[in-house]
């Protein structure tokens, strides 16, 4: 913004044209962007079929309003009906991992939230062990 008004000041002028070249040439600016606030959490499960006593890996992506994977170090708690989750679980470049397992068969509906974040959702069927 800076910029642009120093070029309509010297635009009136006598070789304003080349003064203000001048000043935006001469140097840099570094710009960094950071995401904003949790906005959404994503949530899949690999595999979505497990055998009893056997772990799925869950993974969270947790993005901003405007689509961007949020920063490190953001919580993520892992929540389901069926089975043991590890939670909470920090962000790393906007994505947390955990796992889930359980002892019975069944299908887990597991929830991954964070903070001011609709909540992430997905599932996994949890079948006998074969003999």
């Amino acid at each position: 913004m800076a910029l642009r008004h120093l070029y309509q000041f010297y635009r009136g002028r006598r070789g304003a044209h080349h003064r203000a070249s001048g000043l935006l040439a001469q140097g840099t600016v570094t710009v960094t962007f950071v995401p904003d606030v949790p906005s959404k959490v994503e949530l899949e499960a690999d595999p979505t079929t497990q055998v009893v006593t056997s772990s799925s890996v869950l993974t969270a992506t947790v993005r901003d309003q405007y689509g961007n994977l949020v920063g490190s170090g953001i919580s993520v708690n892992f929540d389901a009906d069926l089975g043991y989750t590890a939670s909470p679980r920090d962000t790393a470049s906007g994505i947390a991992t955990s796992s889930i397992n359980s002892n019975k068969a069944g299908t887990a509906h597991i929830t991954a939230t964070t903070t001011g974040a609709t909540l992430g959702s997905t599932t996994v069927t949890f079948t006998p062990a074969r003999r």
